[in-house]
């Protein structure tokens, strides 16, 4: 996982329309999938809940000891064994039925998070296989419970017609509780992804070994749905797209968490046709799920043919939203002689960077993105950090990768603006707005200094990041002593 810093300006969202609930269930006689020579039946249910699935999931499989407080007839639940990935959990119910108390044990057999879990019953009065099916629209989550069954042993045989008359009505009503459990804002809710960054992104790249990448795709759909990001921006950086891995990280992470994305983020971009590819697969696997929310790209600059193409590649797809410099790959590139990620070269004449951060900065401002500064790998040296992350803030970036939340106070005090800074860039568009729209002026004098519609635009970008990051304006005018 990593962080980024600095507040950032996300495109307005399509609003939520919220749609009323719906209900359906039916018990089915018919031949299950553990059937014998018994009878079998079917009970579904499906119900809308007006919250995100991953609510709804953290109540129904996880919150097991106040499982009672919305599941009808049922006193507890104990947890016998809890298995890899919750697959091969088994649990035991204790239930009040009319003919007293009964225990249900079950098992896991199949867990896809935020989609599908699935088991079958080991012991107790039924025998089969039930199943929990979400999915997600506009915020709601639909969730349909299956189950197919039948009787186990003679007492349950015998009263297996009164079972067969009740489950179904008891089902819908355990579901309806369930959807007014929680929204009614009741159970856990998911842990929350806590960090000051702006940004969280989740690697598929640099930081996963070859022999791992397949399954490093479903622990990030699962962090994707498993997590609240509390408003930040969330981020999969997949592999390059001439890797074998490329393909099947965009399909796999948009199909299975697309909906709780907003950004891919490609390394190593070289040409436009490494952004029309991901552009165009993304525009299939979008249109093929149904997805209304447009999912942005992060674009990041790691090689000299990169940096030699990189204003064409800013300006390559509506989808892109950041430039990125990535200094370690980019000095292998070069063939520079260097070791560490990202260092000051006090060595080197000058400042060994600045070419190649302005030439960034340039492309992306001229296109319209975010220009971004890459990691700065000396984790305990934050004076180090703090020098080079104010060079790229007086170069014009809005923010740097941390590779450790040690970082993240150090790069949000550099690029946050001076609260005297703030203070006077407010005092100076709304000066300019009076001189304007009231006295009819072109310019204005501001104390000893003048100011103009240049002087605006300046001021307007502080006061723009001033209130990213939640600043307020105190009072300011010329006199004010130094603070």
């Amino acid at each position: 996982m990593r962080w980024r810093s600095a507040p950032r300006l996300r495109r307005s969202r399509r609003s939520e329309v919220r749609g009323a609930a719906s209900s359906t269930s039916g018990s089915n006689p018919s031949r299950g999938p553990n059937s014998d020579n018994s009878r079998v039946a079917t009970v579904r249910e499906t119900v809308e809940i007006e919250a995100p699935i991953e609510r709804v999931w953290a109540v129904v499989h996880e919150d097991f000891p106040n499982a009672g407080k919305w599941s009808s007839n049922l006193e507890k639940v104990e947890v016998l064994t809890d298995g890899p990935t919750r697959r091969g959990t088994e649990l035991r119910y204790l239930l009040i039925t009319p003919g007293g108390k009964q225990e249900l044990e079950v098992e896991h057999t199949t867990v896809t998070p935020g989609k599908t879990v699935a088991g079958r019953f080991v012991k107790g009065p039924l025998k089969g296989d039930w199943k929990y099916s979400y999915s997600q629209r506009e915020g709601r989550t639909r969730l349909t419970y299956t189950m197919d069954y039948g009787p186990n042993g003679f007492a349950a045989r015998l009263f297996f017609g009164i079972i067969e008359r009740q489950l179904p009505s008891d089902v819908a009503k355990t579901m309806r509780s369930l959807k007014k459990y929680v929204e009614s804002g009741r159970g856990p809710r998911p842990p929350k992804a806590q960090s000051p960054a702006d940004e969280i992104f989740l690697d598929l790249e640099d930081s996963v070994a070859p022999g791992a990448k397949v399954a490093a795709r479903g622990q990030v759909v699962d962090s994707l749905r498993s997590y609240e990001f509390a408003g930040k921006v969330r981020v999969v950086r997949v592999n390059a797209c001439d890797t074998r891995w490329c393909y099947e990280d965009i399909v796999t992470v948009v199909e299975g968490a697309g909906d709780r994305l907003d950004c891919l983020m490609i390394p190593k971009v070289e040409d436009v046709d490494h952004v029309h590819f991901v552009d165009n697969l993304l525009n299939q696997v979008e249109w093929k799920l149904g997805l209304e929310r447009r999912i942005g790209l992060e674009l990041q600059i790691e090689s000299a043919r990169g940096m030699e193409n990189i204003h064409a590649i800013a300006g390559a797809s509506r989808r892109a939203e950041t430039l990125i410099f990535g200094p370690a790959d980019f000095s292998a590139s070069l063939k520079v002689p260097e070791l560490t990620v990202g260092r000051l070269k006090p060595e080197y004449p000058g400042d060994y960077w600045h070419y190649f951060l302005a030439r960034v900065v340039v492309a992306a401002r001229a296109n319209g993105l975010q220009p971004i500064d890459g990691p700065y790998a000396q984790i305990r040296d934050l004076d180090g950090l703090r020098t080079f992350a104010g060079r790229a803030a007086m170069l014009g970036f809005d923010g740097k990768w941390a590779l450790n939340p040690a970082q993240v106070d150090v790069l949000n005090e550099v690029f946050a603006p001076k609260q005297e800074d703030f203070d006077k860039a407010v005092a100076i568009v709304e000066a300019y707005r009076e001189a304007t729209d009231v006295d009819q002026t072109g310019a204005v004098m501001l104390g000893e200094e003048m100011i103009d519609e240049a002087s605006r635009k300046m001021a307007a970008v502080m006061v723009e990041r001033g209130e990213a990051f939640g600043m307020t304006a105190r009072p300011w005018s010329p006199a004010s002593p130094a603070r």
